[in-house]
């Protein structure tokens, strides 16, 4: 009888049939790095449980000296939870001074779906959907605040 992979080989696996370059963490065997679309993602996965979780960081921000940038991004980002699949979240990088946005999903991973590669593209278009909500959102923000200011 044939092993079943497990999450992180079948994960890996699944990677390379993508052709998404991939780079492991030096400082956490859990953790590695991918490219998909031109995107970065971090996932963190082991061989002891059945799923994934994918983190998309930084991929957009404001400085937060901007209050009306910081207060459309908090908004924008409650409508990209409300519409989308993965989370949407901030951090404040006081280095940088800035309010970055990132997103993160937990996903099933195993050998029991049928068909690991598209599931995977489906989950990380997600992602994507999560930049086009909530860019769409600060955009109508700013409009109704360009609208209202005339």
């Amino acid at each position: 009888m044939k092993k079943k992979k497990s999450t992180r080989e079948l994960f890996l696996d699944t990677l390379a049939k993508l052709g998404c370059p991939y780079e492991l963490s030096n400082e956490d065997n859990d953790l590695l790095y991918f490219r998909y679309q031109g995107e970065c993602f971090m996932v963190r996965s082991n061989d002891e449980e059945p799923y994934i979780v994918i983190y998309d960081y930084e991929w957009e921000g404001v400085a937060l000296d901007d209050i009306d940038e910081v207060v459309r991004l908090r908004k924008a980002i409650n409508e990209a939870n409300w519409k989308g699949c993965v989370s949407t979240f901030f951090s404040i990088d006081e280095e940088t001074k800035t309010m970055d946005v990132h997103s993160k999903s937990v996903a099933y991973f195993t050998t029991d779906i049928p068909n690991p590669e598209r599931y995977l593209c489906l989950e990380l278009n997600e992602f994507f959907n999560a930049h086009q909500y909530f860019r769409a959102e600060m955009a109508k923000l700013r409009a109704i605040e360009g609208a209202e200011s005339k």
